[in-house]
């Protein structure tokens, strides 16, 4: 009997060789990666818009990717496909016209749309363009990318970012700031028609939420009616629990200590005393005279709920506030106002000897008021916090900032709701910066400057109300 050997089969053969191919370039992928992440981590324009470093895409395709991008032609996803890597295919929202299709399928490639591969989901504004390389080869397969990109004309419009999920944690993780990339992407898909009444619905929405923060972030005092919109806005975080502002209140007195190190020599400079400095707020090391309740447990919810109205205090009522009796701590990490809120944890801190008394004056429990209109900006700039922080501190101003343009004015429609007149407001202003700055007898004439400036913009802030 004759001897039997296994048959080759060379399609086999050659998906074997594809997906080894594949294998390869993402071991390449990650390799460069890591490399870009860990020296340039800053994308580029370009990279923004395609949603990927230029490292990310499997190297046989990068440059036909940001050649399409070049020539506006949006893409999604792009390189090996299939269940053995048998076609390659670059897909996304563009269009292919008759003329250049006929071009393209004369070079083997196809041009397909969802319903072509029982993908109906994809609109007839999104196309696929596919081929299965003859050999086993990256240099032949980038060749045909390239000649394929080469016949594609230019297009005279805004290409459209890429929309993708992972596109979107792209621009999230390294370019947090960069929320008009999302803005571009709606405004073009708005202008294209191509979506249904209430998914347009959705994308204004959207649109609306991403000028808002924008607005924000340009840290330019923002008008009265941005502000309402602002306090409008859902929650969209969950709010820390009772052990994150526990830990963070604890937390404080070694935060602090580290930055007196940081800046021993300027706290030198200045004549104080850096050691000193450390010695007191080593006191507070195991500090635990604090308290953690939900906003809508102080003895006035009520007028709060009534000034915000019930959907505003519906998604404040759960907020945890820290309540702080003893005075030197207060003093030592919060300076003279009743109340403060933070960057770091979104909570609300108050001095319990003021906040807990349900007697509260309508001046004292505006600062209240204030410190939620912080708490509402801190929540609506989703991943961009950190980068406003940046901003806020960097500016070297105070109130006249857009999140204090939202504390204030909010804190003044406040006491202009309860009754208290412009005149009042006022008085109430000048006695919160003598509190801060001091007397105008105890000042320097470089203070007095600078709590005159104060007062002028808080003055407007009034006039905005009124």
């Amino acid at each position: 009997m004759p001897e039997k050997f296994p048959t080759f089969n060379v399609e086999q053969e050659k998906f074997k060789q594809l997906e080894k191919l594949r294998e390869d370039a993402h071991t390449q992928i990650e390799r460069e990666v890591a490399e870009r992440i860990k020296n340039n981590p800053r994308p580029t324009e370009e990279e923004l818009l395609v949603g990927a470093f230029h490292e990310m895409i499997e190297p046989h395709v990068r440059d036909a990717t940001f050649g399409m991008y070049k020539k506006g032609y949006s893409t999604e996803s792009s390189g090996f496909g299939g269940e053995n890597s048998e076609y390659q295919q670059i897909d996304g929202y563009f269009e292919i016209d008759a003329q250049t299709k006929e071009k393209l399928e004369a070079i083997g490639a196809k041009i397909l749309k969802g319903e072509d591969i029982e993908l109906p989901g994809f609109g007839d504004d999104y196309t696929f363009i596919r081929f299965s390389p003859q050999e086993a080869d990256l240099n032949k397969i980038k060749e045909k990318w390239d000649k394929i990109v080469s016949l594609l004309p230019e297009k005279n419009k805004p290409v459209l970012p890429s929309t993708s999920g992972g596109s979107e944690d792209f621009r999230k993780t390294f370019a947090p700031e960069r929320i008009d990339i999302e803005r571009q992407a709606i405004e073009i898909q708005l202008a294209s028609g191509n979506f249904s009444p209430e998914a347009e619905e959705d994308m204004q929405k959207r649109l609306e939420k991403i000028k808002l923060i924008e607005s924000v972030l340009t840290n330019k005092p923002l008008p009265l009616e941005t502000v309402q919109k602002i306090l409008d806005e859902e929650k969209i975080n969950e709010w820390p629990d009772e052990e994150a502002i526990v830990e963070h209140i604890k937390n404080k007195p070694e935060e602090a200590i580290l930055e007196v190190e940081k800046y021993r020599e300027d706290i030198e400079k200045a004549g104080d005393d850096p050691d000193a400095i450390i010695a007191e707020y080593k006191k507070f090391k195991d500090f635990d005279k604090l308290e953690v309740i939900p906003l809508n447990k102080l003895p006035y919810w009520e007028k709060i709920i009534s000034y915000l109205g019930e959907d505003r205090a519906y998604d404040l009522s759960n907020l945890n506030v820290v309540l702080i009796e003893d005075e030197k701590y207060w003093k030592a990490f919060f300076g003279t106002n009743p109340s403060k809120s933070s960057f770091d944890i979104n909570t609300i801190i108050l001095k319990k000897d003021i906040f807990s008394d349900k007697d509260i004056s309508d001046e004292q429990l505006s600062w209240l008021v204030h410190e939620i209109g912080h708490i509402k900006v801190y929540d609506m700039l989703e991943d961009n916090l950190k980068n406003y922080e940046n901003i806020f501190r960097e500016s070297g101003e105070y109130i006249n900032t857009s999140m204090e343009s939202v504390a204030f004015q909010a804190q003044f429609d406040f006491l202009k709701s309860v009754g208290k007149s412009k005149e009042e407001c006022v008085d109430f202003i000048k006695e919160y910066l003598n509190e801060s700055y001091g007397e105008d007898t105890e000042l320097t004439e470089k203070d007095k400057k600078a709590k005159e400036r104060d007062l002028g913009y808080l003055v407007n802030y009034v006039n905005n109300i009124f």
